[in-house]
Order: C-alpha cells, then sequence, then structure tokens
C-alpha cells in the first residue's frame, strides 16, 4: 500500500495511503501465537497549501507552510492468535525473520 496516495481530511493536503504491519511471535507448544498490528499514516512531506473565505469586501486567508509530517499510529495492539482464529484478510503465522527467497535458476546453456 506504501507509495498510493489519498485525499487527507486536513485542509486537503495530500498524504500517503495508510500502512498496515504485523509482526508475529514463535508458534507456541498450544499452536498459537502473539501478533502485533499496527495501523497508521507513514512518515511524509506535506505540500504547502493555503485556504480563503470572505464575501464581497472582505477575505480571509490563511497560509500553511506543509513541511514533515512524523509517522502516525492510529491502531497498536498485540493479540494472541491460532490458524483457526487468524483474521480473513490477513496471513497465518508470518515467521520473523521472514525466509528469504528461493536462489535464481541459472539460464540455460
Amino acid at each position: 500500500m506504501r507509495g498510493a496516495h489519498h485525499r487527507d481530511e486536513f485542509e486537503g493536503s495530500v498524504c500517503p495511503a495508510p500502512i498496515k504491519g504485523a509482526c508475529d511471535g514463535p508458534i507456541r507448544p498450544d499452536g498459537s501465537w502473539m501478533r502485533t498490528r499496527i495501523i497508521g499514516i507513514p512518515a511524509h512531506y506535506a505540500n504547502p497549501s493555503s485556504s480563503c473565505s470572505g464575501g464581497q469586501y472582505y477575505s480571509n486567508c490563511t497560509y500553511y507552510p506543509g513541511g514533515y509530517v512524523p509517522e502516525q499510529d492510529s491502531d497498536n495492539e498485540t493479540y494472541v492468535v491460532r490458524q483457526d482464529t487468524v483474521l480473513p484478510d490477513e496471513p497465518g503465522h508470518m515467521p520473523d525473520p521472514a525466509p528469504a527467497p528461493p536462489a535464481p535458476t541459472p539460464p540455460p546453456m
């Protein structure tokens, strides 16, 4: 999901799409494991913007300078998971570190 953008509700800025990450502990003898899940918006730079309102004889404008916006976590929780209780939109147990990808096959001679 990184790299995609959506319109943010704050002053019309564009910010990175929400991130979702999970980290699993080792599988215990009873088959369960602990999962930590984090949902949030990664650190990014906001573009400068302005907002104006007013009538025929007056106006009021506000300038927002933009700049660096730190990561914002909206959910950070740890819970017990079993193979039969994994949420539908999440994978089963994820080893840490993840296994290395297979070695490339050599080209035919």
